[in-house]
């Protein structure tokens, strides 16, 4: 998510100031927003996971162990999160 939020600002301040690339690069950073705002329409428990997994790097391992919970929930939880975000985004 941070990559997406530094990418989209990378990307107006390069292009800023050409005409041709305006509309494409506002409907770009349209997308890069619903992006960042995307997890806070997850449950708690999967959007906690995900901030963890993509925000903070940790592996599921680390995870797991953090949160007491079995790595394959773990594992659940974050591919139903991409799932959802990508419902919420493109939908």
């Amino acid at each position: 998510m941070a990559f997406f939020f530094r990418q989209a600002l990378a990307d107006f301040d390069v292009r800023m100031y050409d005409p041709h690339e305006g509309i494409k690069l506002a409907n770009r950073f349209i997308s890069y927003l619903e992006v960042l705002q995307a997890p806070a329409r997850l449950p708690a428990h999967v959007q906690a996971v995900m901030v963890m997994r993509f925000s903070k790097d940790k592996t599921y391992e680390e995870i797991a162990g953090e949160t007491r919970t079995p790595e394959r929930t773990i594992r659940r939880w974050v591919s139903q999160g991409l799932e959802e975000m990508g419902g919420i985004i493109w939908d």
